[in-house]
């Protein structure tokens, strides 16, 4: 079963992704919390694999919990990973083009809709 905790935030934030034997792809965080994520990109990891989620010079280990045609739900490894908090803390600074001003998703329906 997989628990969620934290409201969700609707963001834009490019990362690399990497799992073993397979090198690092270019990601984008679509949606953040303290407990996970969604990642959009062309290539994903495989469901229950454990990943490495690399923000700059950070890096914050994750499990694929959920898989789609281009997208990928993430549960973190560690509740509340320092280099996210932060990120959630200045919602401004991590809104992108395709963010809805960085607002809370409204309700864990449209979590589901959209993983």
């Amino acid at each position: 079963m997989e628990h969620r905790w934290g409201d969700r935030m609707a963001v834009n934030v490019p990362v690399r992704v990497r799992w073993p034997g397979n090198g690092a792809i270019v990601a984008r965080i679509a949606n953040l919390s303290i407990s996970g994520a969604l990642i959009r990109s062309w290539r994903l990891p495989p469901l229950h694999s454990k990943i490495e989620v690399l923000l700059g010079n950070e890096a914050v280990d994750a499990f694929v919990v959920r898989l789609m045609a281009d997208t990928c739900g993430l549960e973190w490894c560690e509740l509340a990973p320092a280099v996210l908090n932060a990120l959630l803390a200045t919602p401004a600074a991590i809104a992108g083009p395709n963010a809805t001003a960085a607002a809370p998703m409204q309700h864990e329906n449209a979590i589901r809709r959209s993983a």
